[in-house]
Order: C-alpha cells, then sequence, then structure tokens
C-alpha cells in the first residue's frame, strides 16, 4: 500500500513542474531549450528576444540652470539602485543661499554636517530642488523624471563580479483561448507569463 502510494505521489509530483502550451496543451518543462519548445507547442504568434544585464546602480546625470538669469549650469548627479534614488550629487554655486539644497525635513535650511562648497567640489544632499521641484532620497524614478524631465546622460553600474556578457531574454508569445507567454533566458525555458 505504502509503496503504491509512494509511486502515485512520484509521478504527480513529475508533472507538478510542467507548463502547458498555449496552443495544444502539450507539457514542456523548465529547463526546455527553444528548439524543443517550438517542436512541442508549434510556431508562436510573435518571437521578441533582447539582452538583460545586470545593473546594480543607474546615475542619471542633469546640467540645470539654477536661475533663469544664470549663464552657467549646474551638474546634478542622482543615482539609483531597485528604481530609488540611493544618492543625490550637485554642485552648486549659492546653493544656500538660492534656497536650492533642503534638509532632510524639507526645510530650506543647512544640512547638518554638510558644508557647502565654492560650487567647485561635488556636494551629497539629501534632497534639492535644484530642478524647480523637491526630489529626496528614496523617491522613485517617476518622481524624478517627472520633477527633473529625461537625464542629458544615463550611465549604468553592473555588480561587481558579474559576468560582462548580457543575458538573452526570449520571449514566445501565444494568443488563441489561453494566450500566454514562454518566457526562456539564454534559450532555457524558466517560466509561463
Amino acid at each position: 500500500m505504502r509503496l503504491c502510494f509512494a509511486t502515485v505521489l512520484f509521478i504527480v509530483s513529475m508533472n507538478a513542474f510542467a507548463i502547458f502550451c498555449p496552443s495544444n496543451f502539450s507539457q514542456v518543462r523548465p529547463g526546455d531549450t527553444i528548439d524543443q519548445v517550438l517542436e512541442l507547442c508549434g510556431k508562436p504568434d510573435s518571437q521578441n528576444s533582447y539582452n538583460k544585464t545586470a545593473s546594480l546602480s543607474e546615475e542619471w546625470s542633469y546640467y540645470v540652470k539654477s536661475d533663469a538669469n544664470d549663464k552657467t549650469t549646474s551638474k546634478m548627479t542622482v543615482v539609483f539602485s531597485s528604481d530609488k534614488v540611493i544618492n543625490i550629487n550637485v554642485v552648486v554655486p549659492r546653493a544656500l543661499e538660492q534656497g536650492l539644497i533642503a534638509a532632510p525635513n524639507g526645510k530650506h535650511a543647512p544640512v547638518v554636517g554638510v558644508i557647502i562648497n565654492d560650487g567647485q567640489t561635488p556636494q551629497n544632499v539629501a534632497s534639492t530642488r535644484v530642478c524647480g521641484s523637491l526630489i529626496s532620497i528614496g523617491d522613485s524614478v517617476q518622481q524624478v523624471e517627472s520633477a527633473c524631465g529625461k537625464p542629458a546622460a544615463v550611465r549604468q553600474n553592473q555588480p561587481p563580479g558579474a559576468p560582462a556578457d548580457a543575458t538573452i531574454i526570449t520571449e514566445l508569445k501565444y494568443g488563441g483561448t489561453t494566450p500566454a507567454t514562454l518566457l526562456f533566458e539564454n534559450g532555457i525555458l524558466i517560466d509561463r507569463v
């Protein structure tokens, strides 16, 4: 009896990781190649491939005028990790006089422990109004883009020890009564969405 139960449990558990083809309900498994899936599932309605690189952070650079009459620009760099601001770096002459740097509580006051520079040395700040609207540590990518617009430059930083090669993501999209997308990483099936 126990052997019979164990055998049934083993067979059922083997199929627990199977993915059904959206077009014909054949079974494919994570780890199958694109060719194996195409053979079982047939031709998709569309196929899309793109490179995905691992990035630890992203740096957005802005060059903004702190005053409409000012002939010079100030540089601001905003660093994001997981789509949240983790650092704001500005070079703004007379920043406190113009009220462009705010304390962490949002009030215009010197930031404790921050020495405002002569406009030549970058300064890390908790928040700033260099773009007009206040942006702060913890703000989302969308909040910064809404306040400051598109950056002049974007640099992606890779994690230490991460491979330089990009991961190739392939999506096979199937329509029909049960539309679904099969996702592949470097030619190997990883998921159905």
